[in-house]
């Protein structure tokens, strides 16, 4: 065997692709993205933590929105939820948020990611299948089965979303200290909400923090939300009834 031969038989023998399954590369896509967020997850990082190269992994999972679609999957089987018909429905949806928060605030990184691709075919169906048969099986029909579902889902994931935004910032080491100084000097005139009630709204509400999720969880403001999103449902399905009825010679 030529010289050149053997070396290039050498190095490939040195960069053979590892043996893959798609639950490995799910589990390091994960992990990846726990350890340095969604800016530094893309396939050359994953693949080198898999020891592979970018094409193996397209092959096992496809692209970057694919594998973090089955990243959610994965993150969702950590969601424990009762079976339909074992608890009503308001209170399984409100264990829901509770369980998607808290799988969330394990998982950071993906709350964005999930915030932004609501959208794709690809994201989550048997959780979305597993909604919808809850407000439907609550009273909810047709167009307001579809809005019912925007409704609690996109205030639920949006909310969870703002609240994990990190504390870290472009403006340097001092910006938290300086924001909180800038918040707490705000002028009577102009801000005399936000002046007569800074100490509990510093670093409470969401355009007034200086901290992130991760830091400083939102606990009381979030069962706040909750009961609104599910008190309006309530409200919705009444009305419903409430329409009926009126409707009824």
């Amino acid at each position: 065997m030529a010289a050149g031969n053997r070396k290039r038989s050498g190095e490939n023998a040195r960069r053979a692709p590892l043996a893959l399954d798609r639950i490995l590369v799910v589990k390091a896509a994960l992990e990846l993205l726990d350890d340095g967020g969604l800016e530094a997850f893309n396939m050359r990082a994953l693949a080198q933590r898999l020891g592979t190269y970018p094409a193996t992994v397209y092959w096992h999972v496809g692209n970057r929105n694919e594998v973090l679609s089955a990243v959610l999957e994965m993150v969702f089987d950590e969601i424990a939820l009762p079976e339909p018909g074992v608890v009503l429905w308001d209170e399984w949806l409100a264990r829901l948020a509770r369980e998607y928060r808290t799988v969330m605030q394990r998982h950071p990184a993906l709350g964005a990611w999930v915030a932004s691709h609501l959208y794709s075919r690809l994201t989550a169906p048997t959780m979305t299948e597993s909604i919808l048969a809850m407000l439907y099986r609550a009273g909810f029909r047709d167009r307001q089965l579809a809005s019912a579902f925007n409704a609690f889902v996109g205030s639920l994931v949006g909310w969870v979303a703002t609240e994990m935004i990190s504390t870290e910032s472009d403006f340097g080491a001092d910006w938290a200290r300086e924001y909180e100084d800038q918040i707490r000097g705000l002028p009577v005139e102009g801000y005399p909400t936000i002046v007569g009630n800074v100490d509990v709204l510093a670093d409470e509400v969401f355009s007034l923090r200086w901290h992130g999720g991760s830091d400083k969880p939102l606990d009381s403001s979030f069962e706040f939300a909750v009961q609104v999103w599910l008190n309006g449902l309530r409200g919705m399905l009444l009305q419903q009834e409430v329409d009926r009825r009126a409707d009824q010679p």
